[in-house]
């Protein structure tokens, strides 16, 4: 199993295997991740999964992430 995150081939994949009725454990092992991935990842779109909704999820919280801007005004310099 690796470590590493989702990229968009392995979410296009499971997308495809769920169109096949294949259940989360049996599409962890085709991917080679841990089930718990892959729940995850079908929690998150509660609307049915989509490999592009769900990449641009990811897109947007990894922009939004690390620390936030600190707004000084001129009195604080």
């Amino acid at each position: 199993m690796s470590c590493s995150r989702l990229t968009i081939t392995d979410r296009i994949k499971i997308e495809t295997y769920l169109k096949l009725g294949l259940k989360p454990c049996q599409i962890a092992s085709k991917i080679d991740v841990h089930k718990a991935t892959i729940s995850r990842e079908l929690r998150r779109c509660q609307n049915g999964y989509s490999a592009g909704l769900a990449q641009e999820q990811y897109d947007h919280r990894a922009k939004q992430k690390g620390r936030a801007a600190i707004s000084l005004n001129k009195s604080q310099w």
